[in-house]
C-alpha cells in the first residue's frame, strides 16, 4: 500500500496537468466588475490522448448509421496534430448570463438596430439565460459591447464594416 499511494499521487499529477497546460500566466487577477481579464498567451490544442485510428471514415459512416462504435468518440481528425494557438486578451463574465441581464442587453439592442430569433427563458431572474441559439448570443454580446461603448467583435464581412446584428 505505501508503493501504491505515492503512484497514484503521481499518476493524479500528471492527468490532472494534462497535455494542454498554458505556457503563459498570469498571479494578477484582473476584473472590470463582473468581469475578468483572460491574458492573451498561448495553448496547446487538440487530442494528444489518442491517435486517430485508421479507417475512421468508416466509423463515422457506421456511427451516422446508428451502429456506434466507443473508440469513435475520441477520435475526430481535426484533432490532430496537436498544435500551438495564439489567443488575445479578453474579458469574460465572472458567472453565466442571468436573465436579467440578457433582458437588460436584448431590450437595449432590440432599439438599436438588432434582431434575434429567441427572446431566451430562464427559471427566474437571478438564473442563467436558457433556450438561445449560439447566432442569438454571437448577437447579444456585440449588443452588450455596444451598449457599453466597446467596439463589437463579430462581423459580417472581412473588412469589420458591417456589424453583424441580424440572421
Amino acid at each position: 500500500m505505501k508503493t501504491i499511494l505515492p503512484i497514484a499521487l503521481i499518476l493524479g499529477v500528471v492527468l490532472v496537468a494534462g497535455c494542454g497546460k498554458p505556457t503563459s500566466a498570469t498571479s494578477t487577477l484582473v476584473t472590470v466588475g463582473d468581469m475578468v481579464l483572460v491574458p492573451s498567451g498561448s495553448f496547446a490544442m487538440g487530442n494528444c490522448m489518442k491517435p486517430v485510428k485508421p479507417r475512421l471514415i468508416d466509423k463515422v459512416k457506421a456511427f451516422v448509421r446508428r451502429q456506434p462504435q466507443p473508440e469513435l468518440l475520441d477520435n475526430y481528425p481535426d484533432e490532430l496534430p496537436v498544435h500551438t494557438v495564439m489567443v488575445s486578451a479578453f474579458y469574460i463574465d465572472k458567472y453565466e448570463v442571468s436573465k436579467e441581464k440578457w433582458d437588460e442587453v436584448y431590450s437595449w439592442a432590440l432599439t438599436n438596430g438588432y434582431a434575434f430569433d429567441d427572446p431566451g427563458e430562464g427559471k427566474a431572474s437571478d438564473h442563467p439565460v436558457q433556450t438561445v441559439s449560439w447566432y442569438d448570443c454571437v448577437k447579444w454580446c456585440n449588443a452588450r459591447s455596444e451598449k457599453e461603448g466597446l467596439t463589437p467583435c463579430y462581423y459580417v464581412d472581412k473588412a469589420r464594416t458591417g456589424v453583424y446584428r441580424s440572421g
